[in-house]
């Protein structure tokens, strides 16, 4: 019989006192060590994390050391270098802003070198977060660092255990960005064909709130070789925040329709462009294009930022308003109904969406 493979929790601090104890609820139970490298709290995160470190078994304070923060592939790889030496047989990378949610047994799926988890939310992505001890995986590029190794290596997507991702951080925010803006320009600079470099710049350019550059910066990233799927989402992206940038209507239109054209597979442009086109009374177009788009939606496999809600209910309300507008009052109802009965309207649309299937049934 297979016994549960041993794990050691892997983790980069700084001013995280008011999240730890919900990181550490989530774990407890679920991993064997740890190993966290406090990069320059002025709050109790340290004293948290010996404390934890006790709790767990892992010798105290032995497994909970201060560096100097130089970026985050360093720190990280700090703590990668000294969960290497313990005997564990996987090491979960975890932020203070996450937590771990497991079902039983989730660990007897662990069979891969590289593990990915996924991040639930309106938004959904995959992220390697658990790794075979010993390979000598390692974290590259100075922000939005990621794991990599230089073995051949086996990959899996785990079901049995999903991440919850707060956003909550005591490094998120603002001045988080700014600091990965500066850190991303000079990195683009130094490599103009680092495809990941060009994608988190416009990422971060978006956060910021500068839609407009964001756009130019997502449309050079699609344009670019690398990642596929992050090149699809970037050119989804670059139409959308030429929209919001407010941009001539055609340009965006235009760059909406190819990105739904280069992944039919992903209906989020298409929404997009319903929801717009709804709303500028565009109603048969808007019908169109999003019943086109539902017949080829499928984002099983896809792992990055899958728009959830896009495919549980937003795709079908916008196609039902469509439908009452161009006279076909009894579909749409007849999908208002079902919106209303399979439990994936947010509850927050629930009036609204009642209000419209009355009209539809008048």
């Amino acid at each position: 019989m297979r016994t549960e493979p041993t794990i050691c929790l892997c983790m980069i601090v700084r001013n995280e006192a008011e999240r730890l104890p919900r990181l550490f609820s989530s774990v407890a139970g679920q991993v064997d060590d740890i190993v966290i490298a406090d990069t320059g709290s002025e709050d109790n995160t340290f004293g948290l994390a010996c404390e934890a470190a006790r709790k767990f078994n892992t010798g105290g304070v032995a497994h909970v050391f201060r560096t100097e923060f130089k970026d985050f592939s360093q720190a990280r790889n700090e703590v990668m270098k000294a969960a290497a030496g313990m005997k564990a047989d996987y090491l979960l990378c975890l932020d203070a802003d996450e937590e771990l949610v497991a079902t039983p047994g989730w660990k007897e799926e662990l069979a891969a070198d590289d593990v990915r988890l996924r991040y639930d939310g309106p938004t959904e992505w995959w992220n390697t977060k658990i790794v075979r001890n010993g390979m000598g995986f390692h974290y590259k590029e100075p922000v939005h660092e990621y794991l990599t190794c230089g073995l051949p290596t086996t990959r899996q997507n785990l079901r049995g255990a999903f991440v919850r991702h707060h956003a909550d951080g005591g490094q998120s925010g603002r001045l988080r960005w700014e600091r990965d803006l500066a850190a991303l320009l000079a990195r683009c600079a130094e490599e103009p064909h680092n495809a990941r470099a060009a994608y988190y710049l416009a990422q971060t350019r978006h956060c910021l709130g500068q839609k407009l550059e964001a756009s130019r910066d997502y449309a050079r990233r699609a344009g670019m070789r690398g990642w596929e799927e992050e090149g699809w989402h970037a050119a989804y992206k670059a139409a959308v925040c030429a929209c919001e940038a407010g941009e001539p209507e055609g340009g965006w239109v235009n760059a909406a329709l190819a990105a739904w054209e280069r992944r039919p597979t992903r209906i989020e442009p298409a929404v997009f462009l319903a929801e717009r086109l709804n709303r500028s009374g565009r109603h048969r177009l808007a019908y169109a294009v999003i019943g086109a788009a539902q017949e080829s939606a499928n984002p099983e496999g896809d792992a990055l930022f899958v728009e959830t809600e896009a495919y549980a209910w937003r795709a079908q309300d916008q196609r039902a308003l469509a439908a009452y507008y161009i006279g076909r009052k009894v579909e749409a109802a007849h999908a208002w109904q079902t919106l209303l009965e399979d439990g994936k309207l947010p509850e927050a649309e629930r009036e609204r969406v009642e209000r419209n299937l009355r009209f539809a049934e008048t």
